[in-house]
């Protein structure tokens, strides 16, 4: 099933993407599942524990853009996707949501 906002060039990114540690993988593969069901408030509290911690993971600033726009929150959305940029230029797939 295709959640809008993440399709399959996402789903491949965040099979590739490089994480600092177990605990990091293990949060953002929560978020995604949490995601993927629709809860978007447990995703957007996972990814904001991950960014506490390492504020330069650019697949979770992109996540969380991605969760921002759903919401509604377009500005903070875009500001996540500014941030995401900036780190990785090869998350430039969010800015297509």
């Amino acid at each position: 099933k295709r959640i809008e906002g993440f399709g399959p060039r996402k789903k491949e990114r965040l099979k590739n993407c490089q994480t600092s540690n177990s605990r990091t993988e293990v949060r953002i593969q929560q978020s995604l599942a949490a995601y993927q069901k629709g809860d978007l408030a447990r995703s957007k509290d996972l990814l904001q524990q991950e960014l506490k911690i390492d504020r330069s993971n650019s697949f979770a600033l992109g996540l969380l853009g991605t969760i921002e726009k759903a919401l509604g929150n377009t500005k903070d959305a875009a500001q996540l996707f500014e941030e995401s940029m900036e780190i990785d230029q090869n998350n430039s797939d969010f800015l297509h949501n």
